[in-house]
């Protein structure tokens, strides 16, 4: 009979033990085996459902209500999910911090800039030629610049991503003042046979103060050279600050 009640003691005894580690496993299980909060770049190539195990298993992984944005910063809540034998289906929730902290890179078109007060001013973004982030981003200068008076400085662009991030990049600029007009030589009356090929910039000569290569164009809109006759032609010459200078004259088609 003592006997018996000893074999008892035992037998529950083991019982209890057996029922504390597996209420024991069960919670650590269910307990210790996600982290909370997982942290991440925005523009990670990936995130997997291992990413959140404190220790290594097989077969966990994303319920399908599971849904997140690695290029797009924000906090979204996972649910992991993991089957076993006898236990059955655990479930895990954590939180997947997206997270913006690098600042965007830029390619400039140009480290400089060289222009006259009388041209169109650049804007920040006509200076851009690309920019690599993972969000939208901004591009303005940081602070307003003045290029309608004669002057060097230098205009910086700051870049901003929508999570804050910013960049900034330094381009030269030299604004330069031509209020001088460019000069046409070597105008004069002209005469060509009827169909013959006119010549009109025989011998005109275009110079400037400052551009060393002015652009000339001629008006020879009411000419027919087909038809015998005196036309107005018109020398337009114009230097890179827009400056302009007009000589007219008259072509004799004989």
């Amino acid at each position: 009979m003592k006997k018996k009640r000893i074999i008892s003691a035992v037998v529950l005894m083991a019982v209890l033990i057996t029922g504390a580690v597996v209420s024991y496993l069960i919670y650590l299980l269910k307990n210790d085996m996600v982290y909370k909060e997982v942290y991440i770049e925005a523009g990670a190539d990936g995130c997997n459902a291992e990413d959140f195990l404190k220790h290594n298993v097989a077969a966990i992984q994303f319920s399908e209500d599971t849904a997140f944005e690695l290029n797009k910063a924000g906090d979204y809540p996972v649910t992991l999910e993991w089957k076993l034998p006898i236990i059955g289906k655990l479930t895990y929730d954590s939180t997947l911090h997206v997270q913006d902290t690098v600042a965007p890179e830029a390619t400039l078109t140009t480290d400089s800039v060289e222009m006259y007060t009388t041209g169109t001013p650049p804007t920040a973004a006509d200076l851009v030629e690309s920019v690599y982030d993972v969000s939208d981003c901004s591009i303005d200068y940081k602070e307003k610049y003045d290029f309608s008076t004669e002057g060097t400085f230098d205009a910086v662009i700051v870049i901003t991503d929508s999570s804050g991030n910013e960049s900034e990049y330094t381009v030269a600029c030299n604004v330069l003042q031509d209020v001088t007009p460019p000069e046409i030589s070597g105008v004069e009356q002209l005469e060509f046979a009827q169909g013959d090929a006119i010549s009109y910039k025989k011998n005109i000569v275009v110079t400037d103060d400052i551009d060393e290569n002015p652009t000339l164009e001629v008006d020879t809109s009411e000419v027919n050279p087909d038809k015998r006759g005196i036309y107005p032609i018109t020398y337009i010459a114009t230097d890179a600050a827009g400056n302009t200078t007009e000589k007219s004259t008259k072509v004799r088609i004989v």
